[in-house]
């Protein structure tokens, strides 16, 4: 049985970082997009796997959907 793989959205950002930042994180770990982009989706897993179910609910507002369709 083949697995099928689900494709990830994507959503372009454009930020404003110093030059001088660039310029270290490319000397020191190589391209700036990709260690940025690994270390923010890494900054953002930390964060929710530290909150506990009931924070998450709380915070994307679920308990109603939970409540209208599960009762």
């Amino acid at each position: 049985m083949k697995k099928t793989v689900k494709s990830v959205e994507f959503y372009e950002v454009t930020l404003r970082i110093p030059k001088a930042i660039v310029d270290y994180v490319q000397r020191m770990y190589g391209h700036p997009k990709q260690w940025l982009e690994y270390h923010v989706v890494d900054w953002i897993r930390i964060d929710v796997e530290m909150k506990t179910e009931e924070e998450l609910k709380k915070i994307f507002n679920l308990e109603p959907a939970f409540k209208e369709i599960l009762g």
